[in-house]
């Protein structure tokens, strides 16, 4: 008998994991994601990926959305972002009226002004002591910020979500997660500068 209440024990463990990892990655693999290479650097070394996604933390908030009835009302929420290889910089998370979604672009403070950021424009990303620096193509360095409506939010983590495309079933499988990166670019020779850059 007791072996019997184990075993359901043991099958009710798996199956909760097997949904959190659904729920953690299904977002991604619903929408699909669009094929954009990546060069990224951890441990030292410059590796590539063609679907991925980029968390960039958890951060409070003010967003300002539409409500029937009551309009347009500021709700603080708390919510992760992450640049996708869609080409575009994706919030999602819980506030004070329930689940939220906002859209977002990198930018950088220059002077008194915020100004936003086309993925064009960036030669690569690193991470530093003062948080996470970019590079611009014309060779200028800013601290980088998330840009979401009121906010501007200072990137300070870089992690790496990667996906695999299955010819077989023609879809997209999550195949690894690198918790740090120290910088990444979109060519390959913004990369080799970013590892320069490192040493």
């Amino acid at each position: 008998m007791k072996q019997i209440k184990w075993s359901v024990f043991f099958v009710v463990v798996k199956i909760l994991f097997l949904f959190s990892s659904f729920a953690q990655y299904n977002q991604y693999t619903q929408r699909g994601l669009l094929e954009k290479k990546i060069f990224y650097i951890g441990g030292g070394k410059i590796a590539t990926a063609d679907y991925w996604s980029l968390p960039l933390g958890q951060f409070d908030c003010t967003l300002n959305k539409f409500f029937p009835g009551e309009g347009n009302l500021n709700i603080e929420v708390s919510m992760n972002f992450a640049l996708l290889s869609s080409g575009y910089v994706e919030g999602t998370g819980y506030g004070t009226r329930g689940k939220a979604e906002a859209q977002a672009q990198f930018g950088i403070k220059d002077g008194d002004s915020t100004k936003n950021l086309e993925l064009s424009e960036i030669d690569y990303v690193y991470k530093s002591n003062e948080g996470c620096m970019v590079v611009l193509t014309n060779g200028k360095k800013f601290p980088l910020f998330i840009n979401c409506e009121v906010n501007n939010l200072s990137v300070s983590t870089m992690k790496l979500m990667i996906w695999t495309y299955d010819k077989t079933y023609n879809e997209l499988k999550h195949s690894n997660d690198i918790n740090t990166i120290s910088a990444f670019s979109f060519t390959k020779e913004g990369a080799a500068r970013a590892l320069k850059a490192l040493q």
